[in-house]
Order: C-alpha cells, then structure tokens, then sequence
C-alpha cells in the first residue's frame, strides 16, 4: 500500500499542464536561509477581456498540481459572464509539484522537509513577482491544502504589519480548504487521521518523509 501511495504521489508531482496557450514562467525563490527553489507558474491570458480585467491566482493541493485547475481555466474561458472580468488565470506550482523543483541550496533540505510556512513563503514571493509585473493577483483560488497555506501567508504578512491586502489582493476563494489551527477536525481530534498517516507515510531517502 505504501508503495501504491508513494507511485500515486510521484505521478502527481509528473503530471503536466496540457498546451494551449498558457505561457511558463520561471522564478528562483530562497524560502529559507540555503534553501531555493525553482517556482514554475502558468499564465492563461483571455483574449476577450476588457483593460479592467483582473488577474486570478489557483494554487491546487497537497497530492496535486497545476494540472488539477485546467478544467477551472476552460471554464472561465468559456463562460460569457466572466470573459469580460478575467484578464488572465495564473497556475502556481508550489515547490516538488508539477513543473516546479525540489528544494536546493547549501541547506541540504529534502522535500519532506518543507513546511506549511515555506510554502506560505514562496506564495508571498510569487504576489510580489506578479505585483512588480504589473499583474496583481486580485483573487486567489486555493483548493485543499492551499487554502491553509493562504492563511498562514497571511498571518505572516500580519506579523509584520502587512496583509495580503497589500500585495493587491482583493478577496479569497477556498475550496475545500483545511481547516483553521482554532476548529476542530473530528477525524484527527480521535486519532484516526494520524493512524491513517501512519499507513501511507514512508521515508525516502532522496525526498525525506512523505
């Protein structure tokens, strides 16, 4: 079973965005003292938008990449109510997903490694790239794990007198979304999620604990 797992996983972290148009970019992010990766994000631009379009971030789940938000891509492409309001979708990678790299740099860091903090990192980074482009994230769509990681990007951003806000976003959607460190999930509270954790979970020594 564990091996079943850890081959569901790697696909995942194969599986690539389809061609049609959408544009990569390349971005060289230290998330950590010693500690890089490569973001990879795609960009969708809609042909039929207005100037005033806004642009939208998806960012997909843990076990997932940018593979999983192409269906929401084609379907605001071709929804007539939104071609006016949508200037383009951006698809972020978080690191060891899809086409974005492992963690590198003299810190050694395995990809077991990387934390709900380090990705809350790399998402503040990519805002500020897009920001500095000219291309503010005015939504987010999170999906699962992202919407967590939303979160935390945004009680780091508190911690130091800023806010998502300032990074040009306007509002939030989470789909799905991990539940907030305050509400409590019946599956862990028992400790049933954590024996399920202990099936699935396996250490590899290129990747570390996953």
């Amino acid at each position: 079973m564990k091996k079943m797992f850890a081959l569901a996983l790697a696909l995942s972290a194969l599986m690539v965005i389809p061609s049609f148009g959408q544009v990569y970019r390349t971005n060289t992010v230290t998330f950590r003292p010693g500690a890089k990766v490569k973001l990879v994000s795609a960009t969708y631009q809609n042909p039929n938008s207005s100037p005033s379009g806004q642009t939208v971030l998806l960012l997909a789940g843990l076990a997932h990449n940018g593979n999983t938000m192409v269906p929401l891509v084609q379907a605001a492409m071709a929804d007539p109510s939104l071609k006016s309001k949508i200037r383009r979708l951006v698809i972020l990678d978080f690191p060891g997903h899809g086409r974005s790299s492992l963690p590198f740099g003299s810190a050694g860091l395995l990809y077991g490694q990387v934390s709900l903090d380090d990705y809350a990192t790399c998402l503040i980074e990519a805002l500020d790239i897009m920001k500095d482009a000219d291309s503010p994230a005015a939504t987010i769509v999170a999906h699962s794990m992202a919407g967590l990681v939303v979160q935390v990007a945004q009680e780091k951003l508190l911690k130091k007198g800023s806010r998502l806000a300032s990074k040009g976003v306007k509002r939030v959607l989470a789909l799905g979304s991990s539940n907030p460190g305050d509400v409590p999930d019946p599956v862990l509270e028992d400790g049933f999620g954590l024996y399920l954790l202990s099936i699935f979970g396996y250490t590899d020594p290129v990747l570390g604990d996953v």
